[in-house]
């Protein structure tokens, strides 16, 4: 299916090959995400298999802070696979965090970088949950899954969270708080120039 879809699209004349490549990796990460959701963490809670090594993530709603704590977890004890770093500030002095997911040491031509954002806006609070799952599953899975191993073997997975300053689930908590909606000014002053990543 990959390839009919490369092949297809390269009949357009100048996408090069690392674009075909990358654009492969982004429909082999949807296909991991689409058949690897079956397999998530919490159905060996279910079937009675142990619990992947690692911090926990459980599935709640995360606040800026336990969401930058988890990450932080998560790069100390992985190491070889993880790398934590911020894009910028934002005018709240938050960090806007991006976690790397490669077992690809360095940057190198011919494997694919895959970014992935969480949320944009401040009600889509499930997109930021579900790339904190995901990097647990990718983590957690690559020695006991082939095709895991493989993606990040052969690709650089960029997952982005947040692109403004307080989640809109953390504004609707607080008591006699107005949500405002429409605000666009959270990162008015971050580069997000995706070069950059």
């Amino acid at each position: 299916m990959c390839r009919a879809r490369c092949d297809g699209a390269a009949m357009g004349g100048r996408i090069t090959q690392v674009t075909l490549l990358a654009r492969c990796a982004m429909l082999g990460v949807t296909l991991l995400l689409w058949v690897g959701g079956l397999t998530l963490p919490c159905t060996g809670v279910l079937t009675g298999r142990s619990r992947p090594p690692g911090p926990s993530l459980y599935f709640q709603y995360h606040h800026y802070e336990d969401m930058t704590g988890y990450l932080h977890a998560v790069n100390r004890a992985y190491p070889d696979l993880t790398r934590l770093y911020s894009l910028g500030k934002t005018v709240k002095d938050r960090d806007l965090w991006v976690m790397q997911v490669t077992s690809v040491p360095e940057v190198q031509l011919g494997v694919p970088h895959v970014k992935i954002v969480g949320n944009i806006h401040g009600n889509e609070a499930v997109g930021r949950e579900l790339v904190l799952h995901m990097i647990q599953f990718l983590v957690t899975s690559y020695n006991r899954n082939q095709t895991v191993r493989w993606l990040l073997d052969n690709t650089r997975i960029h997952l982005m969270f947040l692109l403004f300053t307080v989640p809109g689930d953390e504004l609707q908590q607080e008591p006699d708080s107005e949500m405002v909606t429409g605000q666009h000014q959270d990162t008015s002053d971050v580069s997000l120039v995706y070069s950059s990543w």
